[in-house]
């Protein structure tokens, strides 16, 4: 505090500086041969030409005391002390401080507002990841479907290349108006064949596992006698559970027959459905 010194400026009491700058102050002009000026240890305010220590930095001599007393009449009977006032100084250490935590402030605002940008780009790259993704599969089951459809006819001895699709009969089912046309198209017992008999409910069904060969041509036969003539039976194939058939049947009459290119060698599913509307004792003839 004794290193202070306080100030007037035009008749406003300034804020305390050190020696050197109350100096500079006087040697610029700033501070007048009328303005006044105390310390810590002055009994009051003095003219600061009338300081000893303030004496050499004014280029004009003193002034008197009598012309001072107007300017010290309104600071005699007060006990100066420390006040911010405006003057021609730097800002002070508080105002750096609150300058720093503003751009603290703005600093972690600038960093949220990045944070939240950077995770909506990565929501969507990752939605559009996503969506790219089902075009493609989309895309992928068209043109596998279009490869079905403009596949040319396979030979007769010709294997199929696609194993999961299903294959057509070779020949067409003749669809006969009852169960006795249908015998008379000449649906009937393959020679050598290997068969069983099985009998069905209207609305049943019944299913067997039987080994193929691939490459080879196979050969099916169902031959019922049926309660009603207007019974029907379905004849179905399967390579595996849950695919779609390798072949299947019209179902328009009690005796039916399926013939088909053997795609792979192994185990294939035979399926009997009686349609109705009368119960059917079915004898299957396969290879």
């Amino acid at each position: 505090m004794a290193d202070l010194w306080f100030y007037t400026c035009d008749g406003k009491q300034m804020e305390p500086v050190d020696l050197q700058e109350l100096k500079n102050l006087a040697t610029a002009g700033y501070l007048k041969t009328t303005d006044l000026v105390w310390r810590e240890g002055m009994p009051q305010w003095a003219p600061a030409p009338s300081v000893r220590e303030l004496s050499r930095a004014f280029p004009q001599p003193p002034v008197f005391a009598e012309e001072a007393e107007a300017s010290t009449a309104s600071l005699r009977d007060r006990n100066p002390a420390p006040f911010l006032a405006e003057r021609p100084r730097s800002a002070s250490p508080a105002n750096g401080g609150s300058a720093l935590v503003g751009l603290a402030v703005l600093g972690f605002i600038v960093l949220v507002v990045l944070g939240i940008i950077a995770a909506g780009v990565m929501v969507f790259l990752k939605l559009d990841k996503e969506e790219a993704g089902k075009v493609v599969e989309v895309e992928e089951r068209k043109q596998q479907q279009q490869h079905v459809n403009e596949a040319p006819p396979q030979a007769p001895n010709q294997p199929l290349r696609n194993d999961e699709q299903p294959l057509r009969p070779l020949h067409p089912i003749p669809r006969p108006d009852n169960a006795l046309q249908g015998a008379k198209a000449g649906i009937e017992p393959p020679a050598g064949a290997k068969n069983f008999t099985v009998d069905l409910a209207a609305g049943a069904e019944h299913s067997t596992q039987i080994p193929l060969t691939a490459k080879g041509k196979a050969e099916i036969v169902v031959i019922s006698r049926v309660s009603q003539p207007e019974t029907k039976i379905q004849l179905e194939v399967y390579k595996q559970v849950g695919t779609l058939p390798v072949a299947a049947s019209a179902g328009v009459g009690k005796d039916c027959r399926v013939q088909f290119l053997v795609p792979t060698t192994g185990s294939y599913r035979i399926v009997v459905n009686n349609l109705g509307p009368g119960s059917a004792t079915c004898t299957v003839y396969h290879p």
